[in-house]
């Protein structure tokens, strides 16, 4: 059986694209940049993982995640 993953049938709003593209850009950059920096040891896991998930928060997370949900649910509905 073929599975169906929601992500590829999921549909956003105009607005919602939008705003989802800006969030998951700067979130995705600072993600993979800070990733980067506690693999080489520039960011230490212990002492920096507070602000790096704070600055995720500060950079509209919970903003991209009702976007998501939003369109999860529409598909869901159908």
């Amino acid at each position: 059986s073929d599975a169906t993953f929601p992500q590829d049938y999921v549909t956003y709003t105009v607005d919602e694209s939008e705003t989802k593209s800006e969030l998951e850009s700067g979130i995705q950059t600072y993600c993979e940049e800070c990733r980067l920096k506690f693999i080489i040891g520039d960011m230490d896991i212990e002492e920096d993982w507070d602000s790096y998930v704070a600055a995720v928060e500060e950079m509209g997370l919970a903003e991209l995640m009702e976007i998501y949900q939003a369109a999860y649910d529409r598909f869901q509905s159908k």
